[in-house]
């Protein structure tokens, strides 16, 4: 799903696409919400602002699309 792109301006443009998608996706995405915020996760370390920024919007995007479903991952 995301991956460690070498460019950071690349891995912005990719986390500001997948927020579109993902805002766009409501019961479908308990299928890719383990793996998605896993990797978002991933990213917030070791990376710069403008990256940072867009996977915190895929998260809140996911959070949103999933519902009650995200609390299993709300600790």
């Amino acid at each position: 799903m995301l991956t460690c792109e070498p460019v950071p301006r690349v891995m912005s443009h990719v986390g500001a696409a997948l927020t579109n998608f993902v805002e766009g996706m409501k019961e479908s995405v308990e299928l890719y919400l383990t793996p998605l915020l896993e990797n978002s996760c991933k990213l917030l370390t070791g990376t710069i602002s403008i990256v940072k920024e867009n996977i915190i919007s895929v998260i809140a995007a996911a959070a949103e699309a999933a519902g009650p479903l995200f609390n299993n991952f709300f600790n």
